[in-house]
């Protein structure tokens, strides 16, 4: 761990010594994230982070700096970062969401890094047991499998005979494929028919809206991926013209025009990455910090769009919503 060491010299005077002052501990965080400070969700997020690390001690400008960059969304821009980053020798790497961890994990192996909001770490082979990461990584998990499981068990209660989904999904690869078998598990057992369309680029949402457009699914589930949150409000207005409703796994895109949005409290997932970072810095190795999982979820309800399509939504998800959209 190369913490720096500021040492500050002992005064002598000729009659009257005085005592060197202690030894204060400097670090160096990067810090590869999503949306920038305008974003009044990443704003908050990020408070609840540099607070919690502030109480225990670390304070901007004293005794820790900050590296913040920003992908924006756009999974082409995490690796670039992420090199940069790196480039900058800090002594660790915070990485919001997948695209922005697997940059970097697949850049550095020695520099501690902190993941938050990453689905399902095991699965994609961050680390190798959420008790025992392993490796130079570890962070708080999004618990993707009960997640997903539970989307759709919403989006099918939300209208009945609801029976075929469509799902967009990240078209990543490795993302790809694990989500693909998660989502298709929990349709099996739900005894509904998903149809998964991957998207990698923002050029692949035309394709996928006529797909659907020909195939006329019962409703949508979109992913909360980054690439889908910078086109949120344009996927939104999509299925509120075809008058589908929808499922997406970010709370802040419900208020884009999304129907139902589940997540893990984004407060409650960084606070967790705070005191990881804190361990780190003062000694200790990810690969012996269990992962976190989230033990709050938030749900939110659109009543404006659900008017837009027509659906009356049930008493029960009413009453389970932790905030409504009127």
């Amino acid at each position: 761990m190369r913490v720096r060491i500021a040492i500050l010299t002992c005064l002598l005077m000729a009659s009257l010594p005085l005592p060197c002052i202690a030894e204060v501990a400097s670090a160096r965080v990067a810090f590869l994230g999503v949306a920038p400070p305008a974003d009044p969700t990443a704003e908050r997020a990020w408070q609840a982070f540099a607070g919690g690390l502030q109480a225990l001690g670390w304070t901007e400008g004293k005794n820790i700096t900050f590296i913040r960059r920003y992908s924006e969304g756009r999974a082409e821009r995490a690796a670039p970062l992420a090199a940069e980053l790196v480039t900058e020798k800090p002594d660790l790497i915070v990485t919001v969401t997948y695209p922005n961890t697997k940059a970097v994990q697949q850049i550095t192996k020695t520099i501690p890094i902190v993941f938050i909001q990453v689905p399902d770490p095991i699965g994609w082979g961050f680390v190798a047991s959420l008790a025992r990461p392993g490796g130079n990584i570890t962070g708080t998990s999004g618990q993707a499998e009960d997640v997903i499981g539970k989307g759709l068990q919403l989006i099918k209660e939300t209208r009945p005979g609801i029976s075929r989904l469509a799902y967009l999904g990240y078209g990543e690869p490795s993302y790809w494929t694990l989500t693909q078998q998660i989502a298709t598990a929990a349709a099996e057992y739900l005894g509904l028919v998903l149809t998964m369309i991957p998207i990698e680029s923002a050029k692949d949402f035309e394709p996928a809206f006529a797909q659907i457009r020909r195939e006329r699914p019962d409703a949508l589930v979109v992913s909360s991926i980054p690439l889908f949150v910078e086109h949120s409000k344009g996927i939104a207005a999509f299925a509120i013209d075809q008058l589908l409703p929808s499922f997406t796994f970010s709370v802040a895109r419900a208020r884009d025009g999304l129907l139902l949005a589940q997540s893990a409290d984004l407060v409650g997932m960084y606070r967790p990455a705070a005191a990881m970072v804190d361990k780190i810095l003062k000694g200790a190795k990810p690969a012996d910090i269990p992962v976190e999982q989230p033990t709050r979820f938030r749900f939110v309800v659109n009543l404006r769009t659900a008017r837009a399509i027509g659906v009356e939504i049930p008493p029960s998800i009413l009453a389970s919503a932790d905030e409504v959209i009127e």
